[in-house]
């Protein structure tokens, strides 16, 4: 159960961060499936999820933690969920992405780099059962995802192992549409 509020979550955050690209990179409105078209709160489906990401990752030097930034604190609340982040020292990410990957007891989502870090790579990872392929949560719960990757494979290979798994969510999107001028849509997931 935990594995799909992850994958939810993850899906979530990723859709909301592509809701406000249109064409020419004009923002447009968000079009959930709640009333006025807000995302649905998930309340009562999770109290919590962890999520392991390096400080490096943050964009603010005023910012101590992810769990300050107002953008993070709209994503709680527009999801229902409350995110308990979890953040290595400065400097000892490889060094605590060892020690997370070796115990048990990991966090439910992890801002990693999967493809170079974990011995094997990703379909290692998946296999030892670290990770989880994201291609059937992708399907069901971001079926306008699905289709940006069935219209555009060279984004979708590059979250896909050689085995078809897809193992995370891209970085950045660079949209080059014929009339649009280039839009980088970044979200962290």
């Amino acid at each position: 159960m935990k594995k799909s509020i992850s994958a939810f979550l993850a899906c979530a955050v990723m859709a909301l961060s592509l809701a406000g690209c249109g064409e020419g990179g004009t923002p447009v409105p968000s079009s959930g499936n709640g009333p006025d078209g807000e995302l649905p709160n998930t309340s009562g489906t999770a109290t919590s999820v962890t999520w392991w990401m390096d400080p490096l990752n943050l964009s603010s030097s005023v910012l101590s933690g992810f769990d300050e930034s107002l953008g993070w604190q709209k994503y709680e609340e527009n999801l229902g969920v409350d995110i308990v982040w979890q953040q290595p020292a400065s400097g000892q990410s490889a060094e605590q992405f060892n020690l997370i990957i070796a115990s048990p007891d990991m966090p439910d989502i992890m801002y990693y780099s999967w493809l170079n870090a974990y011995p094997g790579g990703p379909d290692a990872a998946i296999a030892d059962g670290k990770i989880v392929a994201l291609n059937d949560y992708i399907e069901e719960y971001a079926p306008n995802f699905t289709a940006y990757l069935e219209a555009h494979p060279d984004v979708a290979k590059e979250i896909m192992t050689d085995s078809g798994n897809i193992y995370c969510f891209p970085g950045y999107i660079y949209l080059y549409e014929p009339g649009q001028r280039c839009v980088a849509e970044h979200y962290r997931a």
